[in-house]
């Protein structure tokens, strides 16, 4: 619980610690380092010419990086540090500075499958010299070509996936104490219980526990954007997400 407070699980698991029903929280680590440090980046990042370009070349380093190291040290130590994790984060940042054609989307989408399919399954070396860059380019690709209306944009915005999208961070929270209290339940019987379970509690935490403190506590303003004339919209996370592509 300590490590998963301090956002320091991710250095715990690369020197090998597992085993904690917290231990999920290791990609929340990396995440909240990356809050960190990305606004002290970000200005001189606005000093290139092509930011996308610098952030797809930071990208190449640290995929490279992962390959080569994997073959000198242990896998979790290759993995789970943020300063060789971030290479997804950077790539999906670049976006922010592209914005790529919609094709690319349902192409990423078939990408995806293949990957989490055939390569994800696999362990060390190969894991990081393959899985892993191209789980974030096909990842990428998805979010970009959600960018744009298109099929991939409707399969998306399809009620029950946009209803578990609202409760997506609390299913990442307490999917991992459900596996873990579940260990030694046969696999047959752990999936569908793990995911009713995830659901169903990721549902309670959202409606009796996010919404209202978020309504309660809610520090910006309650249409955000009037003063600056960008296009307001509404935060109550009960509603729609907004569509605009500024959004």
């Amino acid at each position: 619980a300590l490590l998963a407070l301090t956002y320091t699980m991710n250095f715990a698991m690369a020197a090998g610690g597992e085993g904690s029903a917290l231990e999920h929280t290791w990609s929340l680590a990396v995440e909240e380092h990356f809050y960190i440090l990305w606004p002290l980046l970000l200005p001189l990042l606005l000093l290139a010419r092509r930011p996308a370009m610098v952030l797809l070349a930071a990208w190449l380093v640290l995929a490279a990086a992962r390959a080569v190291l994997a073959n000198f040290l242990p896998w979790e130590a290759v993995y789970y540090p943020s300063y060789l994790h971030a290479s997804g984060l950077l790539l999906r940042a670049a976006l922010a500075f592209e914005r790529p054609s919609a094709w690319v989307g349902p192409y990423g989408a078939i990408a995806m499958v293949a990957v989490l399919t055939f390569l994800v399954p696999s362990h060390g070396s190969a894991k990081l010299m393959l899985a892993a860059p191209l789980t974030e380019l096909a990842t990428a690709a998805v979010i970009a070509g959600l960018m744009h209306p298109t099929r991939l944009t409707a399969l998306f915005s399809f009620e029950p996936a946009r209803r578990l999208g609202l409760i997506s961070y609390g299913v990442y929270l307490w999917h991992w104490p459900i596996v873990s209290a579940l260990h030694q339940a046969p696999w047959w019987a752990k999936a569908p219980l793990t995911l009713c379970l995830s659901v169903s509690v990721a549902a309670a935490s959202f409606y009796l526990i996010e919404a209202p403190l978020r309504r309660r506590f809610r520090v910006a303003p309650a249409v955000p954007g009037r003063r600056a004339g960008l296009p307001t919209v509404d935060h109550d996370p009960d509603k729609r997400a907004p569509t605009h592509p500024a959004c």
